[in-house]
């Protein structure tokens, strides 16, 4: 019963942070910001792992800090770095449905033959693993 106010916290943390995240974004630069996204789901995919009710609750908010930060500064960096903007969105929310049907797909299957604790640490070193690999690039091209 309390699934759906899960959904609400992510929803109201992403509709209460977007235009201080685009504040931000325009401020800093979108890498700083999709680092702070990578970073909030790593952190949301750790609290879900302790599996207790409050970590839980914690963990859609920085579950919705990843979401409305991570598209934001998508969508900054297609409108600063593409000419044909609309067909690179469109690819873009193209790649964002499949990819994130297909992670479902995936993370169901891991939590039906191996449980909840499987999907949990398969998601947590996927995360861990993009932050690095977006630390990686950002260091190899020297910035910061």
């Amino acid at each position: 019963a309390l699934i759906p106010l899960l959904f609400v916290v992510s929803t109201a943390v992403q509709t209460l942070s977007s235009y201080v995240l685009g504040i931000y974004i325009d401020k800093k630069g979108t890498k700083k910001i999709m680092l702070f996204a990578y970073l909030s789901a790593v952190l949301a995919l750790l609290l879900l792992y302790l599996k207790e009710p409050v970590f839980t609750w914690l963990a859609y908010g920085f579950l919705g800090l990843f979401t409305v930060a991570s598209l934001n500064a998508c969508r900054s960096e297609i409108a600063s770095n593409s000419d044909n903007k609309g067909s690179v969105y469109g690819i873009f929310y193209a790649g964002v449905a499949l990819f994130g049907a297909l992670g479902a797909f995936i993370c169901g299957f891991i939590w039906e033959h191996f449980g909840l604790n499987g999907a949990l640490l398969f998601s947590i070193v996927g995360s861990i693993s993009v932050l690095a690999i977006f630390l990686a690039k950002d260091f190899s091209n020297g910035r910061s």
